[in-house]
This record gives structure tokens, sequence and C-alpha cells, in this order.
């Protein structure tokens, strides 16, 4: 029917119910989420479809869309109570009617019909966490906030980007690989916006040949590319497909809880995992690489390094080193919280983690502060005996021990840094 009046065909009900009645039998099982019209502001005037109904007429086009989603999402929750549902894309405010549009939306219970308000949101720069707070996205979630507060509904505010991503112009001088950074901390900081949904695009143009969008798009365009071998001709996947394939394997079902930020621009996103029931941590630089050291409390946890590549990691006193760098890895555990510790904290660095017995074994303690006065100490035992030590110089002192006595398995020993006004106990185990 028109989209100039509010009131809709009871045809639209009875086509509404078949059609949600097929995908539930088809796909229920499946799907998660529903959006509800994609670029709904994008509706023209059924008699002059040169002009948009919102640009014109905000109220009334507020009032139709609301009207016929409100039917749809009735039957859509009648025959799937547990579907989340999403509003379709509300676009960047560029002028007053956007605000009265959003203004009307919210009067007649957006958040009471949907459990997402959709944006989609593009880069400028090729940079696809940077879509968050370019061409109007950021005062897009200010105005949701704002109403939110005044029109309260049965849902909380969560937001979805239903698009995100950058054109061919932006992405063609980035690889696959530093896309696939780039829409994992893009994903990541999503979350922490109250993002529910973070989906990215590459946009490249028809006329590229095959080479080409895998070049430049390899997760868009391809996830695989071809790799003739002596087996014969293999699919190899990209870089940032791994990435992605990584993400979804520890983000599924996960609750976003906190985003911890380093002076350095090191973040720590952490998330509640209903699929691990432990705690999953995302951990990044904003450039370059640096050192990230957490106190969590627990001795033991599992690190992928965000292809999907685990190993079990340990610590006698909960303390864990890091490197990260833009490419984001994850941390999988029983920690209750994640402590970021200051960059001028003590690391200690062993230069070897396993031994026979006779074997000296050496650690490096680092320091980036000041160690005027420090001096490190190791507490010895009948069986371990400190062999040799060197005091800081440029910020690295170096302890030995002797394990000739040791007893085969497991053996523990402290490390002490002393000065005048610090003492530091950094525990450590052998084997």
């Amino acid at each position: 029917e028109s989209f100039s009046t509010r009131v809709h065909d009871a045809a639209a009900a009875v086509y509404a119910r078949n059609y949600l009645t097929y995908l539930k039998n088809s796909f229920g099982d499946i799907i998660s989420y529903y959006e509800f019209w994609n670029e709904p502001k994008t509706a023209t005037y059924p008699d002059n479809p040169n002009f948009s109904i919102y640009t014109i007429e905000p109220e009334l086009f507020a009032d139709a869309y609301m009207d016929i989603a409100t039917m749809a999402a009735n039957i859509c929750r009648e025959l799937n109570p547990d579907i989340k549902l999403l509003s379709g894309d509300l676009g960047q405010p560029t002028m007053n009617e956007d605000y009265r549009m959003y203004e009307q939306l919210f009067k007649n219970g957006i958040l009471d019909v949907f459990d997402a308000v959709s944006i989609h949101t593009y880069a400028q720069d090729g940079s696809f966490e940077n879509s968050l707070l370019g061409g109007g996205n950021l005062a897009f979630g200010e105005e949701m906030e704002r109403l939110s507060k005044i029109y309260p509904g049965k849902h909380e505010l969560k937001l979805s980007q239903t698009e995100a991503g950058s054109s061919r112009g932006n992405t063609a001088t980035s690889t696959a690989y530093d896309q696939g950074n780039a829409d994992i901390r893009g994903y990541m900081l999503g979350r922490h916006n109250k993002y529910e949904i973070w989906s990215t695009y590459s946009m490249y143009d028809n006329g590229d040949s095959p080479e080409t969008i895998e070049s430049y798009f390899g997760r868009a365009g391809v996830h695989m590319r071809r790799n003739v071998t002596l087996d014969g001709d293999i699919l190899k996947p990209y870089d940032a497909y791994l990435q992605e394939t990584a993400k979804n394997y520890f983000m599924a079902r996960t609750e976003y809880k906190d985003l911890k930020i380093t002076d350095d621009k090191t973040y720590a996103a952490v998330f509640d995992s209903k699929k691990f029931n432990k705690k999953v941590a995302c951990l990044w630089d904003e450039s370059g690489t640096d050192r990230m050291t957490l106190d969590l409390g627990v001795n033991e946890l599992t690190y992928s390094d965000g292809y999907g590549n685990e190993q079990e990691v340990y610590s006698d006193n909960g303390v864990f080193s890091f490197e990260v760098s833009e490419r984001p890895v994850y941390i999988l555990g029983n920690f209750k919280d994640v402590n970021i510790i200051d960059n001028n904290d003590f690391i200690i660095e062993r230069k070897s983690n396993q031994m026979a017995q006779n074997d000296t074994l050496s650690f490096d303690i680092k320091y980036s502060g000041d160690t005027t006065g420090m001096t490190v100490v190791g507490d010895e035992n009948d069986k371990i005996k400190v062999s040799n030590k060197t005091e800081f110089k440029d910020g690295v002192a170096t302890i030995s021990f002797d394990t000739k006595a040791a007893d085969e398995g497991v053996n523990y020993l402290d490390i002490k840094v002393m000065s005048w006004s610090k003492r530091r106990c950094i525990s450590s185990s052998i084997s």
C-alpha cells in the first residue's frame, strides 16, 4: 500500500505471517536476528519517487514504519519467542528532519518493538574502528542515548551495525591482513559502545579482476587464495579470514563487561563467555608493538595468537605479560577481573622454561623505571643455590641458579627486587 498513509492493508499481515512461518520452518534453528527493512529512509512517495518521505514528512514516515514493523514483530515473536529483532538502518543525522524522525520513532515505542536500533557506519579512511566516530556516527549514538532516557521501553538501548566498512578507494591501499586487524578492533570497540551486531563490508568495483579483489579484499571478496604446490592446486585462507574465524570462535555468545585502556593506548576488552563459562579478553595496541602486563589472579589460562593457534600459559603469581600489537589476541580463563599493571612494573623473562639436572637457570629482570639502589635477590635452599647475579644496568638485571642438587620434577623459587623503599617478590617455578 501507499507509504503515505499510516494504515496498511490487512493483507500485509497475512503476507507477513506466511513469510515468517516459512522462515521459521526452513531456518528457525539457525536464525538469531531479524532486521526490519534495509535502509527504510530510502522510501519514496509512490506517486513521486524523486522525493524521500522522511525528508518532507519525518513524523509521518516514523508512524508508517513503526506501524508495519510492530505488526510484523508481533507475528515474529509469536512464532519465535527467542528471536531478537533489529530496526532498519536509521542513518546518521545530516539534517533537522533526521532528529524529528528519531524522536517520533521513540515516541512510537521503538524500544518496545526492537531489541536493537540499527545503523550503517562507514569509515572515511579505510579503518573499520574509526567508523564508530566518523561521518555522524558518534552524533547518532549520542542522540539514541538521549532519546532512550526520555522514552524508555521494554528493551534497554542497544545498537547494531548491520553494515560497516569502507570503499574501494580507501581499502585498496591496505592489505587483507590490515583490514582483518581493523575489523576485530572495531568489533571490540563497537561492543563497548553498545553495538550488539558488527557487520563488515569491503567495497570493490565490479570491474575488478579476481586477482585484484583477492589482493585488496581478501576477506570480503574471496576468503581463500589459490596456492599451487607440488601436491596440486589448493586453496589457502587469507590472514584476515583466519582472524575473523578466531574472533567468531572466541566471541560467540559473549556479554560485554569492561574495556581497559592504558596511557600508551593498549586495550583489553573483557567479556563473559556463555560458551566457555569463562572470561574472554581481547588484547591489542593502537599502533605498533608494546608489552601488556596483567594481574589476573589465576595461575593458568588459554592464549590464542588471533589466528586460532592456542596454547596454555602459566604463572605462579597470577601476573602475565603479553606482547600486543595492532593484531588482536585473545586470552580465556577463570579470572574475575583484568587489572593492567603499570609499564613501570618488573618483568621477569626466563631464558629457559625447562632444563636438565645440573643445568644453570637464568632470569632477566626488567624494569623501565628508576633502578637506583635496587638489587635482585634469590631465595636459596638446600637444593637450589644462586650461582651468579648482575646488578641493574639499562633497566635489566640477571640472576642465575645452580640446579645440580634440585629434585626431578617441579621446583619453586622466589626472586625479590630489593630497594630502600620497595620490596617486590616475583615467584616462579622450574621443571
